[in-house]
């Protein structure tokens, strides 16, 4: 049995210690390097040869736009989302969803959304989820308001932006194929109109304060008399008075905040916040239910006398 061994005498330390030298200094053997690698293959390409790169982001477009990047990327997902999966119609996503697909955070999903909305080319608005636990919205892009204001929206001395406007041009002309709605006024003249309205509602109040006085002064009233202050129109009423600029006439809007101020002083109406519940508007049923029911008042309530003629 001892016949059949084989016996390994031991090598010095010395002999494997030069081995092992030689191994790791021998360029033959050396592990490889990625980045050399890499170079050597884009090196080898012949130049009329392309490579896809897998980026998501062109950044040199990006470089044409003027809005930040986050709001690029819901720009850009509200027109594909409607022109390529909707066929240009209006459509209704979770928020959730949203936030899935866009990698936007909801508080600046809000805010972005608003500035949209403000600059006249989106219509949005929530609508009832059901048994769903994420709110669903309903969304629909103006193509020609966004090509009346793209030189806010894209540098105007670039391709980009005449690509965008060849683009919108097909867009719209295919949106008025398929019996989409389309914006008829500038929002520039939607934003005349809404300071308009205020300076309005401002001199109809003065007017209904001044009565309220003079029927106290008379004692035809009882209660006590008011001061006429500047009216507080908020950043957030701005919304509301544009989607009742769009839903009633000027004139039908100043009927009912007559009615609606007399109430006021009169005792009959307490608001906390006196712009704020006027303007109150219901998303789920799309309406302004105390601009309603003032209406109504000022309808059933209300009444002038005829001109007497000579």
């Amino acid at each position: 049995m001892f016949n059949k061994c084989r016996i390994f005498a031991p090598i010095p330390r010395n002999n494997l210690i030069e081995k092992h030298a030689a191994l790791s200094i021998s360029p033959s053997k050396a592990p490889p390097n990625p980045l050399e690698n890499m170079t050597k293959i884009a090196t080898s390409v012949t130049p009329a040869e392309k490579i896809e790169a897998p980026m998501c982001v062109n950044i040199v477009r990006l470089q044409d736009y003027l809005l930040p990047p986050d709001e690029v990327v819901l720009f850009d997902w509200l027109l594909v989302k409607q022109c390529y999966v909707f066929h240009h119609k209006s459509f209704y996503y979770s928020q959730r969803r949203v936030e899935k697909e866009t990698r936007i955070g909801r508080r600046r999903f809000e805010t972005i959304v608003q500035k949209f909305k403000e600059q006249g080319w989106l219509w949005s608005e929530v609508v009832p989820s059901g048994t769903r636990r994420s709110a669903v919205r309903r969304y629909l892009v103006f193509y020609d308001a966004i090509a009346r204001i793209l030189p806010k929206l894209v540098r105007y001395d670039t391709g980009t932006y005449a690509l965008y406007k060849s683009y919108l041009a097909k867009m719209l002309q295919m949106s008025k194929a398929a019996g989409a709605k389309s914006t008829e006024r500038l929002p520039a003249d939607v934003e005349m109109e809404v300071i308009a309205l205020k300076d309005r509602l401002q001199e109809t109040y003065e007017v209904r304060v001044e009565m309220h006085n003079e029927a106290i002064a008379s004692g035809q009233m009882r209660g006590n008399k008011r001061v006429a202050d500047q009216l507080p129109f908020r950043e957030g009423f701005q919304g509301y008075l544009r989607k009742l600029i769009e839903k009633y006439p000027t004139d039908t809007i100043d009927h009912a905040f007559v009615a609606y101020c007399d109430q006021v002083l009169r005792g009959q109406l307490r608001p906390e916040s006196f712009m704020g519940y006027f303007l109150h508007y219901n998303a789920v049923t799309d309406e302004f239910p105390i601009f309603n029911a003032c209406l109504d008042n000022y309808v059933t309530t209300y009444t002038y006398s005829e001109p007497q003629t000579p």
